[in-house]
């Protein structure tokens, strides 16, 4: 948020600087937004560059919070629509090069290109997390998930276990890895 800071102290239109504003914390810092990158991160395909038809529904889906949410934010600001705020703002920074630049460069951020790559990356981000937890649990499993159980029982059986202690189970992710490796082939 530092740089468009920068740029925004540069606006004079106070409606710019929240539209900006308002744009800019949408993307990066909504709750709902991030929830539903979430959701349907999982559509986009890592490994191809093709624009499924699927990605256009979710895009769609997209478009329709981001109008709800500025809808809303409009109402806040005093507007009775979100056409109409969208209309002051565009009024507002008519008399700003900078202000124009930045209008144009927050409404390319709606655009299906960029929501495309922005997804992209946000796929191939959970990929790897979820590469790297699969081999977290691999290492678990391969000695780390059964330990507690095997120190439970000697501790038992030299008698310092409690009674009523739960003993912990093996979880046998081998199906998972061996699928995972004949993908990474």
């Amino acid at each position: 948020m530092a740089a468009v800071g920068t740029l925004l102290s540069e606006v004079d239109d106070p409606l710019v600087r929240s539209a900006v504003t308002f744009v800019y914390s949408s993307l990066m810092t909504n709750p709902e937004i991030e929830a539903f990158f979430a959701e349907h991160v999982h559509v986009f395909d890592v490994g191809s560059d093709e624009h499924k038809l699927e990605y256009h529904d979710v895009f769609r889906q997209f478009e329709s919070l981001m109008e709800s949410l500025l809808s809303a934010f409009a109402e806040a600001q005093g507007y009775d629509s979100a056409p109409a705020f969208v209309e002051a703002v565009r009024r507002a920074s008519a008399s700003s090069e900078r202000a124009q630049n930045m209008l144009r460069m927050l409404l390319a951020a709606y655009s299906y290109e960029k929501f495309f790559a922005l997804m992209k990356l946000r796929a191939k981000a959970a990929e790897q997390h979820w590469r790297s937890e699969a081999k977290q649990v691999g290492a678990m499993h391969a000695g780390g998930v059964a330990a507690p159980k095997r120190a439970a029982a000697r501790a038992e059986a030299k008698g310092g276990a409690k009674g009523g202690e739960e003993e912990e189970e093996t979880v046998d992710c081998s199906a998972v890895f061996k699928a995972q490796e004949s993908d990474d082939d």
